[in-house]
């Protein structure tokens, strides 16, 4: 089906312009005129056009937002249709100061979609991929209420928080991280270069004379040597195999489940998705999303596959006639205190409110938790080095 440029004009006389498909001039022409626009030009693209697209395309093999542009997008709309602009009007300001060639790409193609009369939460489940469902059902609850400014600010906002609190975690666990590796590379080099050149010293030795611990150090290095390449390859394999297993739902859900089950993890994990599912949540309910509706989708930002199939049949006992609360909690996989936070709010009609600060006081002791962790790996990994580099000099 050919692909014709067209230049328009809308109901607030605004210039629009284009592409679409269409399977001639004349059905191009009543697909514009059934969307409102008075057509001023309708033909198919020029080569200088084509060739124009052609170098202004995105290189780049990135195809879809981070949070972080999600986040900047929602905000600067957010702010500026607070401000009093209209939304086409915001939009069009938005792209022209778009930090990168993939926001301004999608900010025009909802600029355009908008323009010519779609709702943003049309033109933005228009780009497949991009923007996630539960952002795209609180935006569409917005639009109803009237509230589209306030509610993308807040979703603005929520995803900076949210990009921080992942921050934190991620700086947590750099240090212990460094150190394993370090220590990682210090007993390669003692078992393959250290321990050789002290092996040529024994050679002669008589083995009954060499002490248990140095003939075992020195198998250990041999071992290392001859077939480092091979344990290398082995464990690469196996690590791919692992990570292609995680992406087969089946078997990502079973070991999301076995995380949830180690004694000092499992329960951080739980703590942090227990964050992230009121976090969701509590805007959800402040956009004006039904209770039925906004847990599957809080559910669906889960990391953890495990807890989300565990909420997922809550979903349906709240479509049995369930409340919330007695849902949330059959389902079992969320802390007993955010199940009470759940029942108070639903009670006395505040869900919302205390969603939210629960939110945030999981995330605090999160952030407590994974210092506290990054603070016994560090030194743990650090006495492990240590008595293992003593063992193979105790050897040597």
């Amino acid at each position: 089906m050919p692909v014709l440029d067209y230049v328009a004009i809308s109901a607030n006389s605004g210039r629009v312009t284009g592409s679409l498909e269409a399977e001639s001039i004349d059905a191009a022409a009543r697909k514009l005129s059934a969307k409102g626009l008075i057509v001023l030009k309708l033909a198919p693209p020029s080569r200088s056009s084509r060739l124009w697209q052609t170098l202004n395309q995105d290189v780049t093999a990135r195809r879809t937002l981070n949070s972080a542009e999600i986040a900047t997008l929602m905000r600067d709309w957010g702010n500026l249709v607070a401000a009093g602009i209209s939304l086409p009007e915001a939009l069009a300001v938005s792209e022209n100061g778009a930090s990168s060639r993939l926001m301004r790409k999608v900010t025009s193609s909802v600029r355009s979609a908008v323009s010519e009369g779609s709702s943003l939460h049309d033109a933005l489940a228009g780009l497949e991929g991009q923007f996630p469902a539960d952002l795209l059902a609180l935006i569409k609850s917005a639009e109803s209420v009237g509230q589209i400014g306030e509610t993308l600010s807040r979703i603005g906002d929520d995803l900076e928080a949210h990009d921080r609190f992942r921050a934190d975690v991620r700086n947590a666990l750099l240090y212990p991280a460094f150190v394993a590796v370090t220590a990682v590379v210090v007993l390669v080099v003692l078992l393959t270069i250290v321990v050789p050149n002290i092996e040529t010293l024994i050679a002669d030795t008589n083995a009954k004379s060499i002490p248990l611990v140095t003939s075992m150090v020195i198998g250990v290095s041999r071992s290392l040597r001859e077939y480092g390449l091979f344990i290398a390859l082995g464990l690469g394999l196996l690590a791919s195999a692992l990570l292609a297993a995680r992406r087969v739902r089946r078997w990502r859900t079973v070991s999301d489940r076995w995380l949830l089950q180690l004694p000092v993890l499992g329960n951080l994990i739980k703590l942090i998705e227990t964050a992230r599912l009121l976090r969701v949540l509590s805007e959800l309910l402040n956009g004006g999303v039904s209770q039925a509706r906004a847990l599957p989708l809080a559910a669906g930002t889960l990391r953890n596959r495990a807890m989300q199939a565990k909420l997922q049949i809550a979903q349906t006992k709240i479509l049995q006639g369930a409340s919330l609360t007695a849902a949330m909690e059959e389902a079992g996989c969320l802390h007993s205190e955010a199940v009470q936070v759940v029942r108070v709010g639903d009670r006395t009609g505040r869900l919302a409110e205390l969603a939210a600060k629960a939110a945030a006081s999981y995330e605090h002791r999160s952030r407590s938790k994974l210092k506290d962790l990054a603070t016994i790996l560090g030194p743990a990994s650090t006495a492990v080095l240590g008595l293992v580099a003593g063992i193979i000099i105790y050897a040597v």
